[in-house]
């Protein structure tokens, strides 16, 4: 009995047990799916929340987790991210060791990022809102890395201001031994830069020129300033090892990202790469250096970008090739716009040279298509090799060529339009040479042949000088000579026998007295009218040269279709195949002489003394006049030498 009456009891305390816990289990039901609705909702609210937390630091801060961030608040520099170790700071001067990402922003007073990473560590500075100025030293040195990367982050805007004093003082008039503003390569009476109105570039490459501007200190490496290439030395510090750009780095150099970075090199190149250096994506760089703009030891490459530089030397700079691809640069120079000492390539995009002495120069410079611009107060493009110390300003140096695939081109010089030491080659393209209008100098100009077989070419400029392609080009030149200058802007028109346009221009900016027309429009056999402000003349074509008017050439006899022409009484040109130099007009001194050589610059100074019988010209050597013309040179002061007089002719040749 009492087991029976433990199991009803035993059943009873179960039963109700079990209805409790039934009732407990759905209390905990009901209060459970509120529970898991609220606990779903705050997982997903911490999810959502470190999802934001991401996205803030992404947004503001930029930093992920495989960058190290550093920051400068209110003079403080605060570093944090994956890899901290890799950075020490001394003072203001911010030191990467390490491979990797880093972030910087904030402004940064008197300060400097140094790279001393190893040498096969990429370093990748990311730009991100910063803005650094040195006064002592660069504020962006690379000492040792593997590839360094200068990215600037989306969107934003960053400073790199080089404030230390400038360490060539020299004005731009002193770097080209005048006193103003060159106005063309060479003179016929000996003018500064160039024999007897011949090409500048051969008496520029003498590398033992002291003319403090001259072409041969731009190749001569024995002039290199400290950090050059060429100023190296072992043991202690010597001023090789001084950085001399507002962004300095020994090892390859590229530039990337879609923000923009305004650089200010004051001591001497706004960015100075040691090894290659290549500008790419959507940058946008505003630069204003001393000296070079951008400097490409090895080679310099524009793949794209916006690019806007102001320079006392030369726009962009390399020691090897330069190659434009895309992108789009402004250039404003008082040396090249762009100088190669090999070659330099454009490939497309846009370069305007707004302003230069020199535009573009290497030993080879070849066009292959986009647009490009060229203002120069000297040669528009020039071919020649920095090492030539021919006495020949006629002779060909290997390797120098100018070659015009494809684009457009216009070029407006006070000096040759195109001037190569060695070959002219253009293939296709549209070409339009403005000027010169001064005599001594030619819009086509070039010692080894000059070849048109495509493309629109047109040029306007000075008759004495002329050059035309050679006559075994396969495309038609059509030549007008003028028997008086016309104005800047006239218009010149060309049509065929149905009236039909082949060619218009009215944009000439100086005056001229020879036109040049070659384009695959111009047949054999068809008649031409050229017009020419109200005048016209026509012409009639029978072979690859069509003329229109004679040519009247200065004392040098000129030199035309290709060769040096001999000249005759009058000094005009003829066309001997051999090319070679005219023989002046009777009565003129012997060019070149052993006794009268004119014009080789010696230095910023005034006239060389002259006499009747001398040619002498700016800083040139004067020759003394002859015995029997009497009289005693007048001293004018200079620093040019007197030589003795040029030998007479006895009868012109």
């Amino acid at each position: 009995m009492k087991r029976k009456n433990f199991s009803e009891n035993t059943y009873k305390r179960t039963m109700k047990g079990a209805a409790t816990l039934v009732t407990l289990a759905c209390a905990a039901a009901v209060i459970g799916t509120g529970c898991g609705k609220k606990q779903t909702e705050t997982a997903a609210a911490v999810e959502a929340g470190a999802s934001a937390e991401e996205k803030t630091t992404d947004t503001d801060a930029n930093v992920s987790k495989d960058e190290t961030l550093i920051t400068v608040v209110s003079g403080e520099i605060k570093v944090s991210g994956v890899n901290s170790k890799g950075v020490s700071i001394n003072g203001t001067t911010v030191t990467i060791t390490d491979a990797g990402t880093y972030r910087l922003s904030g402004e940064l007073e008197e300060g400097q990022i140094s790279v001393e990473a190893g040498d096969k560590d990429d370093v990748r500075l990311v730009l991100d809102g910063f803005s650094i100025t040195n006064s002592e030293t660069a504020p962006i040195n690379v000492v040792t890395s593997g590839n360094f990367f200068i990215e600037l982050a989306d969107g934003s805007e960053n400073v790199v201001e080089d404030k230390r004093e400038a360490l060539n003082q020299d004005s731009s008039s002193d770097k080209h031994g005048m006193e103003a503003p060159p106005m063309g390569g060479g003179a016929a009476n000996g003018m500064a830069e160039g024999q007897n109105g011949g090409p500048a570039d051969q008496q520029k490459t003498s590398e033992t020129s002291e003319q403090s501007g001259s072409e041969s200190e731009k190749n001569d490496i024995s002039k290199e300033k400290p950090g050059s290439d060429n100023s190296k030395s072992s043991g202690t510090e010597t001023s090789s090892d001084v950085p001399d750009a507002a962004i300095y780095s020994k090892s390859d150099l590229y530039i990337t990202g879609s923000g923009s970075l305004t650089v200010s090199g004051g001591y001497c190149d706004g960015i100075h790469g040691k090894d290659a250096l290549v500008i790419s994506d959507d940058v946008r760089l505003e630069i204003t250096a001393a000296e070079h703009g951008i400097n490409g030891k090895d080679s310099l490459e524009i793949q794209s970008g916006e690019i806007i530089i102001t320079s006392g030397e030369d726009g962009l700079h390399s020691k090897g090739d330069v190659t434009i691809s895309d992108g789009s640069l402004e250039i404003h120079s008082e040396d090249d716009g762009i100088h190669a000492d090999a070659a330099l390539i454009i490939d497309g995009g846009k370069v305007d040279v707004a302003d230069s002495y020199e535009g573009l120069e290497g030993l080879s410079v070849t066009i292959n298509g986009g647009e490009v611009i060229v203002n120069a107060s000297d040669d528009g493009v020039n071919a020649a090799g920095g090492s030539d110390t021919s006495d020949d300003i006629f002779a060909v140096t290997d390797g120098a060529a100018i070659t015009i695939n494809g684009g457009n081109v216009y070029i407006a010089a006070s000096g040759d339009g195109l001037d190569s030491n060695g070959d002219v080659v253009v293939t296709g393209g549209e070409i339009y040479i403005d000027g010169p209008e001064i005599g001594a100098n030619g819009s086509l100009d070039f010692n080894g042949t000059g070849t048109i077989t495509g493309g629109t070419f047109a040029l306007t400029g000075a008759s004495d000088m002329f050059q035309s392609f050679s006559e075994d080009s396969t495309q038609i030149q059509l030549i007008v000579y003028y028997e008086e200058q016309q104005a800047a802007g006239t218009r010149i028109t060309v049509t065929d026998s149905k009236g039909n346009v082949i060619y218009e221009n009215d944009e000439s900016t100086q005056a001229f007295k020879a036109f040049l027309l070659s384009s695959e429009e111009l047949k054999s056999g068809e008649t031409y009218t050229v017009k020419t402000g109200d005048k016209e003349e026509s012409v009639t074509v029978d072979g690859n040269i069509a003329t229109i008017g004679e040519r009247s050439a200065g004392m040098m006899g000129g030199r035309m279709n290709g060769g040096r022409g001999a000249g005759e009484k009058d000094g005009q040109a003829g066309n001997e195949a051999q090319g070679e130099m005219g023989t002046p007009p009777e009565g003129a001194p012997e060019m070149n002489g052993a006794d009268g050589q004119n014009g080789v610059a010696q230095g910023h100074g005034a006239p060389g003394q002259g006499g009747p019988g001398g040619m002498g010209g700016q800083n040139g050597q004067g020759g003394n006049p002859p015995a029997d013309m009497g009289g005693t040179p007048p001293d004018m002061g200079g620093a040019g030498q007197m030589g003795n007089p040029p030998e007479m002719p006895t009868e012109a040749q």
